[in-house]
C-alpha cells in the first residue's frame, strides 16, 4: 500500500501560505473559497483562541442552533436546544 501524498495535489499558488494575522496562515485557495466577510471573525477567533478566551461549548451549540433557525435550516437536532 503506498501513502498518500497530499503535497501533490497542490499547486505552487494553492501552497503559498498568507499571514492574516500573527500566527494565523492561510493558502490562497482557503482564502478564495472563504466568506471574505467572515474574515475579520476568523482572525478575532483566532485571537482569543491565543489569548485564551473560551466559549463553553454548550453556548456554542446554541448560536449554532440560533444561526440554523435564522438560516431556516432548523433541524430536529437543532431544535432541542
Amino acid at each position: 500500500m503506498n501513502p498518500l501524498n497530499s503535497a501533490k495535489y497542490f499547486t505552487q499558488h494553492e501552497a503559498e501560505l498568507i499571514e492574516l494575522a500573527p500566527g494565523l496562515k492561510v493558502t490562497q485557495g482557503f482564502l478564495s473559497t472563504f466568506p471574505s466577510a467572515e474574515i475579520p471573525a476568523l482572525i478575532e477567533g483566532h485571537r482569543d483562541m491565543i489569548e485564551g478566551r473560551v466559549v463553553p461549548y454548550t453556548e456554542v451549540l446554541k448560536i449554532l442552533a440560533e444561526d440554523a433557525k435564522q438560516r431556516g435550516l432548523d433541524s430536529e437536532s437543532t431544535s432541542r436546544l
